[in-house]
């Protein structure tokens, strides 16, 4: 079973780039995911859980956070990318990790429960199967549980002037913004973060 962090291994995360394109363009992508990330996981914060798994945790720099807000639930994560985990692990060695594939790892799994949360921060869009990624999540869910999907979204709010000028480079930056039809799909709750440049998809347990 996964251990509650010490609050004395608790630091500020840094932000974790998921979204690997050409050096320069990565940096743009990275740049891109930094904008709102804290709010959105603070949003993550705002309803009443006790276990969550992340997929593609990236450096473990986001479960950071979420411990350092809520240090009493337990965390895990799964990814394809020995090399992630082994970064989560040292930073968050309370963390239960498994190397897994997120549209068939069972989540039930990696905390030994059914998990209340399980989060894609930025990951969704690098996954061969979202449909499936989401699929498997939602079934592993514990009662009353939630997929939650971080993700840049469609620029709606922003300025009419604003508009032409950043989304050339969003998709310069290799930046695939959450499909409207694939949330559509799982009935999810979206709610846009400022200028629309990001959002918060929760999707509940069918």
């Amino acid at each position: 079973p996964a251990m509650n962090p010490p609050p004395t291994q608790l630091r500020a995360p840094a932000t974790s780039p998921t979204l690997r394109p050409s050096r320069p363009l990565a940096l743009s992508a990275r740049l891109w995911s930094m904008l709102g990330r804290r709010q959105a996981l603070t949003r993550v914060l705002r309803h009443a859980w006790q276990s969550l798994v992340e997929v593609s945790p990236g450096g473990g720099q986001d479960l950071l956070y979420l411990a350092q807000s809520r240090p009493s639930a337990i965390y895990g994560a799964i990814s394809e990318r020995g090399k992630d985990l082994r970064k989560t692990k040292a930073r968050c060695p309370w963390a239960v990790t498994q190397k897994g594939h997120a549209t068939a790892h069972p989540y039930a799994q990696v905390l030994e429960l059914r998990p209340d949360r399980v989060l894609f921060t930025y990951s969704l869009g690098t996954l061969a199967d979202p449909l499936g990624a989401l699929r498997n999540a939602r079934r592993g869910l514990a009662l009353g549980g939630e997929v939650i999907v971080i993700d840049f979204w469609h620029l709606e709010q922003c300025p009419e002037w604003l508009r032409p000028l950043l989304k050339p480079l969003l998709r310069a930056s290799g930046v695939r913004p959450l499909s409207k039809s694939l949330m559509a799909h799982f009935d999810a709750t979206v709610e846009p973060g400022p200028l629309g440049l990001w959002a918060v998809a929760r999707i509940k347990r069918a």
